[in-house]
């Protein structure tokens, strides 16, 4: 047997020989982190009902939200300097840093699946004419424009 099998087999064998909790003791906690999105060097996700970030290499990751309430749904600017999300009180638009929030949609309904584009408008999911439809507003929450005229059944 040659040393690197030799080394190789002795690694495998300590490695095999910790326990569970020592291997991830340097990993990320348990958790549950769901809807990512990236952009400007950051990772922005949803974990225990708020919003955090971490640098786009690793790190620690920051709490941004902590409201009664969930929000979820987080996408960020093409700059990179906000972050629009669904929130359970109400969709909104944030720097990421500082975190400032502006409530954007001023409707008592549904506003979800926010999306950046290019032309700077944000576009977002919104029940505000019966049905769920596509609409469109500038990132100050101004000049809301519907896209789709569904009556029947919702967008998709």
């Amino acid at each position: 047997m040659s040393m690197a099998s030799r080394l190789l087999a002795a690694a495998v064998a300590v490695l095999c020989a910790l326990p569970a909790a020592a291997l991830s003791a340097d990993g990320p906690p348990d958790g549950f982190y769901r809807y990512p999105a990236i952009g400007g060097g950051m990772i922005v996700f949803a974990s225990e009902g708020d919003l955090w970030k971490v640098p786009a290499g690793g790190g620690v990751a920051i709490r941004l939200t902590a409201h009664e309430g969930e929000e979820c749904f987080s996408r960020i600017s093409p700059d990179g300097t906000l972050v629009a999300f669904t929130a359970q009180y109400e969709g909104n638009v944030s720097t990421l840093d500082p975190l400032s929030f502006a409530e954007l949609t001023r409707y008592n309904g549904k506003n979800a699946f926010p999306m950046w584009a290019n032309d700077g408008r944000i576009y977002f999911v919104t029940d505000r004419w019966r049905r769920p439809n596509l609409a469109s507003m500038l990132p100050d929450g101004s000049n809301v424009r519907r896209l789709t005229r569904f009556d029947d059944y919702d967008v998709r």
